[in-house]
C-alpha cells in the first residue's frame, strides 16, 4: 500500500534530481496482502474511533478472484534502487495508514 503523501515526497525528490534516468518504482515500506491490508484498515479504523465495531473480513484465494491478466501467486515490488537514488526510505505502510486515518478523522470532525 502507498499513501499519496509518500508518493508525493518521492515524486518531488525525483524532480529535484534531473540527472535521474529510467523507470523508478515507489511504494511505502513493508509487504502485505490485500487481506492483510483490509484487516489493518479495520483494526486501525476501530482504534481511531472511525468504526464502532470490527468488521468480519474473510480471506479468499486469488483463484476465487479471477482477472483477465495472469498474476503470479506472490510478487513484491523491489524499490531498492528508487530508495537509493531518491535518497529516501519509505515509511512503513501501517504507520502511513494510521497517519492517514487520523488525518481523515480530523477532516470529518471539522
Amino acid at each position: 500500500p502507498t499513501w499519496v503523501r509518500g508518493l508525493a515526497a518521492a515524486l518531488w525528490a525525483a524532480v529535484e534530481r534531473p540527472q535521474l534516468r529510467g523507470i523508478y518504482h515507489w511504494t511505502d515500506a513493508g509487504v502485505c496482502s490485500w487481506y492483510d491490508f483490509a484487516v489493518a484498515i479495520c483494526e486501525d479504523a476501530c482504534a481511531a474511533g472511525l468504526l464502532d465495531k470490527p468488521v468480519k473480513i474473510r480471506p479468499i484465494p486469488g483463484t476465487d478472484y479471477p482477472t483477465p491478466a495472469r498474476r503470479p501467486a506472490y510478487s513484491v515490488l523491489d524499490k531498492t534502487s528508487s530508495w537509493r537514488d531518491l535518497e529516501l526510505e519509505g515509511v512503513h505502510w501501517r504507520q502511513q495508514l494510521r497517519l492517514m486515518l487520523q488525518e481523515y478523522k480530523g477532516i470529518i470532525n471539522d
